[in-house]
C-alpha cells in the first residue's frame, strides 16, 4: 500500500474536495434551513482560510468590494458609538455584519468552479419541492407534513392563522417572499433563454413566481410583477406582452380566489386593523425620519432601533406602532436612521456599484448564452430584493442575509459560472 503524501498540493486538493461537498450542503440549506446555513457557511469559511494559508494564492479583488467594505466600516463605527449600554452588545451588532463579509468567501468559492451543474441542480430540486409544497398548502385545509404549519396565502387573515410557521423554516411571509423572489427571478431568466427547448424549466420558474405572490405580501406583488417583466423583456416584445398578460391574470385570479389577499387590501385602505393600515406604516416612517434628524451623522447605531425613546411615539402612532417602533419597516430608512447620512451614502454607493457593474458585465457578454441569461436573472433578483426593502426591513434577518450574500456572489461571477449546455442539461 503506497504511503500517503501530505504535500501542500495534496492537502490543497483534499480541501478542494471538502469545500465541494460543504458548499453543496450550504447551497441546499439556502432555501430550506437557517441552521444549515450557519453551520455550513462557517465550515466553508474555515476551509477557504486554511486553503489560502497553505497555497498563498494571490486573491483578486471582488467586484464592488470597496463600496461594500466602506458601508460595513461605517455601520460598524455607528454600532460602536451607538446607544446600547454594554460593549459586548456593541460588538454583537458589529458581528452581525458578517453576512455581508460572507459575500467575499462565496465569491472566491465560486471562482474555483468551471462548471455549476451540481449546485444549480440542488437549487432547482429544493425550490421545486418547496414550490409544490406551497401549492399544497394553498389548496388544502390541512398540512399532512406539518399539521400546525401556517398557510402562506392566509397569513393576512388572523382568524385563519394555523401555526407559527409560514413555510418550512420561514416564520414570516415577508422573509419567504424576499428569499424566493431571488430564486424565481434567476430561474425565470435562465428558463426563458432555453424555452421552448426546455419548457419544464419555465414551469418551475413560473411556479416560484406564483408562490411568492401567494405570500400575501403587498410589496411582493409589485416586486414580482417588475422582475417577471424585466426577465421577459430580453426575449423580445412578444415574450414581454405574454409576461404582462400572465402577471395580470395571476394577480386577478389570486384576488378572486384568495380571501387573504382581499382582506389584506381592504385593511390597507380602510384601516380596520392598525397593523395593516397604511397610515400606521407612515407613522413608523415619520418616527425614523425624526430619529435621523436628531442623529444625522452616524445615526443611532447599526441595530440600535430597539433602544428608542418613548418621545418618538405620540398621537396617532400610539398602539400598534408603539410595539413596532424598533423597526423602520423600510430598509433605506432603517439605514438612514441607524447609520446616518454617512451610512446611507455608503449604502447607496454600494448598490449603485452593484447594478452598474452588473449591467456593464451583462452588455459585454456574448448574447444568447446561458451564463448571460442567468447573470441577468441574478441582477433582476437583486433589484427585486431592493424593491421589497422599500416597505420591509430585509437586511437583518439571517435567512435573508445569507441568500443576499449568495446572490451577490453569483452576480459577481456573471459569465464565469460555466453554464454550458452540458452543465445544465
Amino acid at each position: 500500500m503506497p504511503a500517503l503524501s501530505f504535500t501542500r498540493e495534496n492537502v490543497a486538493n483534499l480541501l478542494d474536495s471538502l469545500q465541494h461537498w460543504v458548499f453543496g450542503l450550504y447551497v441546499l440549506s439556502l432555501p430550506l434551513s437557517i441552521s444549515g446555513m450557519e453551520i455550513f457557511s462557517s465550515l466553508l469559511v474555515v476551509l477557504l482560510l486554511v486553503r489560502w494559508w497553505l497555497t498563498r494564492d494571490r486573491l483578486e479583488t471582488p467586484p464592488f468590494a470597496k463600496p461594500l467594505a466602506l458601508f460595513m466600516g461605517v455601520a460598524a463605527l455607528s454600532a460602536l458609538f451607538g446607544l446600547k449600554p454594554s460593549f459586548s452588545e456593541k460588538l454583537a451588532d458589529v458581528a452581525s455584519l458578517r453576512f455581508f463579509a460572507l459575500y467575499f468567501f462565496l465569491y472566491y468559492q465560486l471562482r474555483l468552479y468551471t462548471r455549476s451543474r451540481y449546485w444549480l441542480w440542488i437549487l432547482f430540486v429544493a425550490t421545486l419541492v418547496v414550490g409544490v409544497y406551497g401549492v399544497f398548502q394553498h389548496f388544502t385545509p390541512l398540512d399532512l407534513i406539518r399539521p400546525h404549519g401556517k398557510k402562506i396565502i392566509h397569513y393576512a387573515v388572523e382568524e385563519l392563522s394555523l401555526g407559527p410557521r409560514v413555510l418550512g423554516t420561514f416564520d414570516w411571509h415577508l422573509s419567504f417572499a424576499n428569499v424566493y423572489l431571488l430564486y424565481a427571478s434567476a430561474f425565470l431568466s435562465l428558463a426563458l433563454s432555453m424555452f421552448p427547448r426546455q419548457w419544464w424549466r419555465l414551469l418551475h420558474a413560473s411556479l416560484l413566481c406564483v408562490v411568492v405572490v401567494w405570500t400575501s405580501s403587498r410589496i411582493a406583488w409589485f416586486a414580482t410583477s417588475v422582475t417577471v417583466v424585466l426577465c421577459a423583456c430580453t426575449r423580445g416584445w412578444r415574450a414581454l406582452a405574454v409576461a404582462v398578460g400572465l402577471v395580470v391574470l395571476v394577480l386577478l385570479g389570486s384576488f378572486a380566489t384568495s380571501a387573504g389577499m382581499r382582506e389584506r387590501l381592504r385593511r390597507t385602505v380602510e384601516g380596520t386593523n392598525p397593523g395593516y393600515n397604511f397610515s400606521q406604516r407612515q407613522c413608523v416612517w415619520e418616527i425614523h425620519r425624526d430619529i435621523f434628524l436628531d442623529h444625522p451623522v452616524l445615526g443611532i447605531g447599526f441595530h440600535n432601533n430597539g433602544f428608542l425613546s418613548d418621545k418618538y411615539v405620540e398621537g396617532s402612532c400610539i398602539g400598534y406602532v408603539e410595539r413596532a417602533v424598533g423597526n423602520a419597516h423600510s430598509t433605506p430608512l432603517e439605514i438612514l436612521a441607524s447609520t446616518g447620512i454617512l451610512g446611507a451614502l455608503a449604502y447607496v454607493w454600494f448598490w449603485f456599484s452593484v447594478f452598474l457593474w452588473g449591467l456593464r458585465r451583462y452588455l459585454i457578454l456574448e448574447p444568447a448564452t446561458k451564463d448571460r441569461a442567468f447573470g441577468w436573472g441574478c441582477l433582476v433578483a437583486l433589484l427585486g430584493f431592493n424593491l421589497q426593502g422599500v416597505s420591509h426591513l430585509n437586511i437583518y434577518e439571517p435567512i435573508i442575509a445569507h441568500n443576499l450574500a449568495f446572490f451577490l456572489a453569483l452576480l459577481a461571477n456573471m459569465g464565469n459560472l460555466g453554464l454550458s449546455p452540458r452543465s445544465i442539461e
